[in-house]
């Protein structure tokens, strides 16, 4: 005999989707494309000849769709959309044709609320692109809303009105209801009850779980429990672990659970199990009295037969990132106790040479890796040999059609670097370094000049070939990076246990993603007129500037959407901007006037203002808050971008006005990249501190 069980809510999803396909709709599931609902929800499209179906995980990546639909400044290229969404859309999918026509449904264990919006906000980009007439043409959303899971979640809504000390969910440790009933109360963040302290995860069903919590001022737990089948004792199973502590416990969880109404009570499927955040299953159930002032141990969890040890300064960050990213978030972290071993070991290898015999040695094995060295460290010649050896993916075509589009918009480039770009990459735990070494007085000067003119030799006609000046001056970089790795590490002012490897690889790869896709983002919100070819283009020239700067290839971007995926997942694991951080960014912005060769005082800081005031619209109020840029009324971006966006017009009605203009702001690129002997120079730092170091 054979019983149909199937959800009848699940059924009514199917069907909807069914409906889609077969009327040339392009089904939208609001779900996790991991999930085995979502993927047999999105499976009911290939009943219907060219059935089309694409998964979003949340409202976040359902903007990346909706900015796609309506052609909105940044928005993906068609190779980067069927890239990012990859594993979560039919094969063959094609943005350009099969997003024309959407339906939008969900998987029924999400949040209600968000599938609502998520429809809603679908449907307004359409009507954006093309006009109402046309959304409400091609446009969908019917009800598919579980009831059973509606009624949780209000219930969790309702109890907030009255909030408890701790809410107990009866349900399966990785359901995704369980994980969407922890979280309903965040949407009243003023009344969110604790699940435990810092919201670890602890099992009901343990006493020694029950007991930290019951003696930690009382137990005040109503139960809410997940839609699927369960036995009927699940509450009374929660009843009697508390009152095994405390006798009381029981008649306080009884006197929430038996109130059905106002808790929408339903059976549990699995072990009770209480879920804090989505993390992972290794987590600290010590109770708090067992953490030391800095917080739990070091967090170490199995993953490619590798552990993960997180620095201190890490975990908060890491954890909120792996939540959204977690393999990417692992391996990030994993990271941030890395350097680069092969240039590590060139420094290493130099120390006992003298300034003048280390700048000798290196110009010559970079002027011919083949000729005959002696005397020359062996991992300086594996060093260059390696650097030599261009990877098959990198393409010098594409590399020529960014440096047309960067020459075309050099000014625009250099003000998203200025304003944007380096000051988001200096937030980080780079800028400490500059602190201890004693760089942060003169190092905004410094430091816009060497980024200046990097940014220039990449991106001139092979600047990145091998012997080119970028190539040269990216392999500098990257050992001036081990030295500084080399004395920050042997110093007692560097906490190894709090900060992971100064200048670890991790720092380096968001570096390169704040320098490559998200200034991209900040030269188009500034009006530059790179098409997404050559952002694409763009990008590609710093993968293979990344990979020549020590950044390992398992965790390098590929393209303009993994570079801002890395970017994310590095801000947010990065720890907040400290004062050192605040210094360097401060030191920035104030130093550019300094660089286009403005003197005078008052303009000076006239100037300054209007940089500051630009940096706070590209990285953010939230950012420039933590670094203490002031805030003005007037907004510059959107004059500044009217600028840019002017000049192909200008071009056309005044052709010979245009070729001074750009003869005039190469001029200027030039100057502002000039960094004059340093340029030649292969010396590197002898000393931890500056002031103590010989020139270099």
């Amino acid at each position: 005999m054979l019983v149909d069980t199937t959800c009848g809510s699940v059924l009514n999803v199917w069907k909807r989707v069914e409906g889609y396909a077969r009327d040339g709709f392009t089904a939208t599931v609001h779900g996790k494309y991991t999930h085995e609902e979502s993927r047999a929800t999105a499976s009911q499209v290939t009943l219907h000849e060219g059935g089309r179906y694409l998964i979003v995980r949340d409202m976040e990546e359902a903007e990346l769709v909706c900015d796609y639909i309506a052609r909105r400044p940044g928005a993906f290229s068609a190779h980067a959309f069927k890239e990012h969404f990859r594993e979560k859309s039919i094969p063959g999918f094609e943005p350009e044709t099969d997003l024309a026509r959407v339906g939008v449904a969900n998987q029924t264990t999400m949040l209600a609320n968000e599938s609502l919006a998520i429809a809603a906000r679908v449907r307004a980009a359409m009507a954006e692109h093309l006009g109402e007439d046309y959304a409400r043409e091609c446009f969908r959303s019917l009800d598919t809303i579980c009831s059973a899971t509606q009624k949780r979640q209000d219930a969790v809504l309702d109890m907030m009105d009255s909030p408890p000390n701790i809410m107990i969910v009866v349900g399966g440790y990785n359901s995704s209801n369980t994980y969407h009933l922890r979280h309903v109360p965040r949407v009243r963040p003023a009344h969110r009850p604790r699940t435990t302290r810092s919201e670890r995860r602890w099992r009901a069903s343990s006493r020694s779980g029950v007991r930290s919590h019951c003696e930690d001022g009382g137990l005040v737990a109503p139960i809410a429990s997940q839609r699927n089948r369960s036995p009927p004792d699940r509450q009374g199973l929660v009843k009697l672990r508390c009152e095994a502590v405390d006798p009381n416990a029981g008649q306080r969880v009884a006197s929430y659970s038996c109130s059905r109404e106002r808790q929408s009570l339903l059976r549990g499927r699995q072990h009770a199990n209480a879920l804090g955040r989505r993390r992972p299953r290794q987590r600290y159930r010590r109770g708090r009295r067992s953490c030391g002032p800095d917080g739990p141990p070091p967090r170490r969890t199995a993953l490619e037969g590798r552990a993960i040890e997180v620095p201190k300064a890490y975990r908060t960050g890491y954890l909120k990132a792996r939540e959204v990213y977690p393999e990417m978030a692992d391996a990030y972290i994993r990271h941030t106790t890395i350097g680069d071993p092969l240039a590590d070991a060139v420094v290493k290898d130099l120390v006992k040479f003298a300034p003048d015999e280390v700048h000798a040695t290196i110009a010559k094995a970079m002027d011919d890796p083949s000729a005959e060295l002696p005397g020359a460290p062996e991992s300086l010649l594996e060093f260059i040999a390696q650097a030599n050896d261009v990877p098959d993916w990198y393409d010098p075509q594409r590399a020529m059609a960014a440096s047309r589009a960067f020459l075309r918009n050099s000014d625009i480039v250099l003000a998203a670097l200025v304003g944007g770009s380096i000051v988001e990459g200096f937030s980080t735990l780079i800028s400490k370094s500059f602190r201890i070494r004693g760089r942060v007085t003169t190092a905004g000067v410094r430091r816009l000049k060497q980024n200046g003119m990097q940014l220039v030799e990449q991106y001139l006609p092979g600047g990145m070939d091998p012997g080119g000046d970028g190539w040269r001056l990216t392999l500098r970089v990257r050992l001036v990076h081990a030295q500084s790795r080399y004395f920050l590490a042997s110093s007692d002012e560097w906490n190894h246990d709090k900060y992971g490897m100064p200048i670890s690889a991790a720092n380096m790869l968001l570096a390169g993603a704040a320098f490559s896709g998200r200034l991209m983002r900040h030269v188009a919100t500034l009006g530059g007129d790179f098409t997404q070819e050559e952002r694409e283009a763009y990008v590609h020239v710093w993968r293979y500037t990344g990979l020549l700067m020590g950044i390992p290839e398992e965790i390098l971007f590929h393209d303009e959407a993994s570079s801002l995926r890395a970017f994310k997942v590095g801000a947010m694991c990065e720890p907040p901007a400290d004062e050192d951080a605040i210094i360097m960014a401060n030191s920035i912005v104030n130093s550019a006037p300094v660089i286009i060769g403005v003197s005078e005082p008052a303009e000076r800081r006239k100037l300054a203002q209007v940089v500051t005031q630009a940096s706070r619209e590209l990285i953010g109020d939230a950012l420039a808050d933590t670094f203490l840029f002031p805030s003005r009324r007037r907004k510059v971006v959107p004059w500044m971008r009217f600028q840019h966006r002017s000049r192909p017009i200008l071009r056309k009605i005044l052709p010979k006005w245009a070729k001074k203009r750009d003869l005039a702001r190469f001029t200027e690129l030039l100057k502002f990249a000039s960094l004059e002997k340093m340029e030649y120079s292969y010396k590197l730092p002898t000393s931890l501190y500056d002031e103590h170091s010989s020139d270099w």
